[in-house]
């Protein structure tokens, strides 16, 4: 799954109109979790078929050991239209309980056509990443 984030197209942050990759991904979100340290992969992609629609994941991977203890976040996945003004948002908690072990949920985003702008954060102390913008057909 870590192989798959990377392989998926990058899209930096920029001026208006410099949206046009299909897919995004977030750089890795260094973050306490309950009981461990670990971060939060994340990407979006626009599903074949579905206008006006992000797909993505979240996963949270464990750097340390938990003894078999679930080690959870909450992680929130913001999402801003630009050209609609609509807003929203993603929450969910990601576990795991093994150290490299990843936990992963599937997110859906109904932002409509146009240029979203997306931040990630999580509900404990993390390093901030750069939020990110693609275009929604």
């Amino acid at each position: 799954m870590v192989m798959a984030l990377a392989t998926v197209t990058t899209l930096s942050v920029g001026a208006a109109g410099q949206a046009s990759a299909t897919s995004a991904n977030f750089a890795n979100l260094m973050t306490v979790g309950s009981i461990c340290l670990g971060q939060v992969n994340s990407y979006v992609s626009t599903p074949y078929n579905r206008n006006g629609v992000l797909g993505g994941n979240v996963e949270f991977v464990l750097w340390t050991p938990t003894f078999g203890q679930p080690c959870t976040v909450g992680v929130t996945v913001g999402w801003r239209n630009l050209d609609s003004g609509e807003t929203g948002s993603f929450t969910s908690v990601v576990r795991g309980n093994a150290t490299f072990q990843t936990g992963s949920q599937e997110l859906d985003l109904p932002t409509g056509p146009g240029r979203v702008v997306l931040s990630l954060t999580t509900d404990r102390p993390h390093l901030p990443v750069a939020d990110i913008e693609i275009a929604v057909p």
